[in-house]
């Protein structure tokens, strides 16, 4: 699902047109609503409110926007970027202060059923070493470095829209983000070999 604007569409929303705004709004409000259904686990209340600041934005930096052909990957770009930062400032909850419900009421539990198995301490162990060592791998990151890797893998934004936010060719985010994979995969790698030792 997508939307398309008209060169003269555009041209209306860049001279802060309200009319011209109107229709765009109304073009891509679902457009956008779906793409932040997809990418969190927001209310809807949430998202509206979400997009009533990201319309805002496209709105204010219509001013400083000079290529009409940009206007839809611009737009994208502030969403994606307010969506990212929101993301930041609501995701600070910790494992450990989420619960869950143990078992149906119904069900009859013995005392040898709540023991762990040897296989499940095992396995238990090794994802604890797995997460730390990911963990020590990513510290080794700068925040520039993991902010690319945040947006490329865990939002899955394109190479040509990651262009658009750091201001580099996609071939060249493509190679930073290569050489940093491989970084992290040799960092695991030798803390992987540390922890055989």
């Amino acid at each position: 699902m997508s939307f398309s604007l008209t060169q003269e569409q555009i041209a209306a929303i860049m001279e802060k047109n309200d009319e011209a705004f109107s229709d765009f709004y109304h073009q891509s409000f679902d457009v956008f609503f779906g793409y932040c259904k997809r990418k969190t686990s927001w209310s809807d209340t949430m998202i509206y409110d979400t997009l009533g600041d990201v319309y805002i934005k496209i709105w204010d930096g219509l001013d400083t926007l000079n290529n009409p052909h940009s206007f839809v990957s611009y737009t994208w770009a502030i969403l994606r970027n307010h969506l990212i930062d929101s993301l930041k400032k609501t995701t600070d909850t910790h494992f450990s202060s989420l619960s869950y419900e143990a078992r149906d009421e119904d069900t009859e539990m013995q005392f040898e059923d709540t023991l762990a198995s040897e296989d499940d301490v095992k396995q238990r162990v090794n994802q604890k070493w797995e997460i730390e060592a990911l963990h020590a791998a990513l510290q080794s990151l700068t925040p520039h470095e993991a902010d690319l890797i945040y947006k490329k893998i865990g939002l899955s934004l394109a190479y040509d829209e990651l262009a658009i936010i750091y201001h580099q060719p996609p071939d060249t985010l493509r190679k930073r983000v290569s050489r940093i994979l491989t970084s992290l995969k040799k960092n695991l790698w030798r803390l992987s070999q540390n922890n055989h030792d």
